[in-house]
């Protein structure tokens, strides 16, 4: 699987559209339009197998849309997964970090998740 950059006019646009029934988003009653945003690919042997996109707001970014087709096989995964490698950087601080998770997952990327709390 191949990861690359969304393009203006990216022919996998017309993919994003189709899995989401338009280019219409809306988020957290904000509307957007998912031709405008930036985002990542995923291709497989040359073929669209999933996408993102997202809104940046000055120095961090929400994700707005992730897909994947066939779902299961870690594409999403890997278009979230925004720092690959990363881990890697963290075990020369504290080397006790372990090489594998639960369920024999290795640990090696960080995946930041922000929750915005009312109040």
């Amino acid at each position: 699987m191949r990861i690359r950059v969304l393009e203006r006019d990216d022919p996998a646009r017309a993919w994003i559209e189709e899995r989401w029934g338009g280019s219409i988003m809306v988020v957290h009653g904000r509307r957007f339009d998912l031709r405008d945003l930036p985002g990542l690919v995923a291709e497989a042997d040359g073929t669209v197998v999933g996408a993102l996109t997202y809104e940046r707001r000055g120095h961090e970014a929400e994700v707005v849309s992730v897909d994947a087709d066939p779902p299961g096989r870690g594409t999403g995964r890997a278009l979230v997964a925004l720092r690959p490698g990363a881990v890697a950087a963290a075990r020369r601080v504290k080397p006790s970090i372990p090489l594998v998770g639960d369920r024999g997952v290795p640990v090696r990327d960080e995946l930041d998740l922000a929750l915005a709390l009312d109040g």
